[in-house]
């Protein structure tokens, strides 16, 4: 898969994860994670996206939920 296609896949299943706009207070990213905090959180959803290739891992700090992506990655 090429680098596009694998961004726009990303995009695709990180949204899915994290449910609709309404369901999202906060979004920040850094050069390597993507921050979210939910009002929600879909726990089958996000082990689903744990697995989605591009995603190198997934942590929770507090109530935020911290997606690994890698360096500039997020950027994109």
């Amino acid at each position: 898969m090429d680098e596009a296609m694998l961004v726009e896949t990303l995009a695709m299943e990180i949204a899915r994860a994290i449910g609709p706009k309404a369901n999202v207070q906060s979004l920040t990213n850094c050069m390597t994670r993507l921050r979210v905090e939910l009002k929600k959180r879909d726990e089958e959803r996000l082990k689903e996206l744990a697995s989605v290739e591009g995603v190198l891992g997934m942590h929770t700090s507090g109530e935020v939920l911290q997606v690994i992506l890698g360096p500039s990655r997020v950027q994109k």
